[in-house]
Formats: structure tokens, sequence, C-alpha cells
């Protein structure tokens, strides 16, 4: 009997190990993925948000709107805009990551908060305009 409790736990181990989703417990709360996110590889960020947006849990919660805001800059730089050509400052974007994985961390993000965080992700898109000619 004891041998066949070391077999079962060890198969368990080796099952949970092989196959990532048997030991992960999934995230709840869009917080929970955002934070997944900030902890990611820097050059995974981008995509690990973009995915966070689409989830359920970030539709339906109160920072949809920051996420869905912060996900559209990683795409910016990708593509041509139809107003003109389009920057993202990356280290404005960088220290906006810094400032919300700091408020997830020390707490749930109150509304007010958040519309500070939205500001800041605000200044951090860029628009150059063409230089107008002089008449």
């Amino acid at each position: 009997m004891k041998h066949a409790r070391y077999i079962g736990l060890t198969i368990l181990l080796i099952v949970s190990t092989a196959v990532p989703s048997v030991s992960a417990a999934p995230f709840n709360t869009c917080e929970d993925l955002i934070t997944a996110c900030f902890v990611s590889a820097p050059d995974q960020r981008d995509g690990c948000i973009q995915s966070a947006a689409a989830a359920q849990a970030c539709r339906s919660s109160e920072l949809h709107d920051l996420v869905e805001k912060r996900a559209q800059l990683s795409l910016i730089d990708q593509g041509p805009a139809f107003l003109g050509p389009q920057t993202v400052d990356r280290r404005c974007l960088a220290q906006f990551d810094t400032a919300w994985s700091a408020a997830l961390v020390n707490g749930a993000v109150t509304s007010a908060s958040a519309a500070s965080l939205a500001a800041a992700l605000d200044d951090c898109a860029k628009a150059e305009s063409p230089a107008l000619p002089q008449l």
C-alpha cells in the first residue's frame, strides 16, 4: 500500500510537470492576468497584455478600458496609421507598466487611480504630425 501511494504521487508529479494546465491555477480576475503579464519577459509583455484584453475576465472588468488602451498602444508601431505615422514612447510605456504593476501589488486599483493611469498612458502616445509647408 505504501508503495502504491509513492507511485501515485510520482505519476501525479510527472503529469503535472508535463502538462502545465494541470498544475497552474486559473486566473480569476483581470488583475491576476495583468500581474502575470508584468512578471513576464519585457519582449513578451505586449502579447500577454493583448491576450488579457481579449480574455473574458478583463472584458467584464472595470479595468477593461485601461487594458484595451494599453493593448492598442503596443500595436501602434506595428503598422501604418491612417492619419500619418505614429510612435509610442517606449520608455514612457515601461514607466507606465511599472506604475500599474505597483498599483496592482499595493491593492485593488480604484477608479481614481485607474483614471490617473489612463492619463499617464495617454501621455505615452505621440502622433508625429507632418511638417506644414511654409507659404
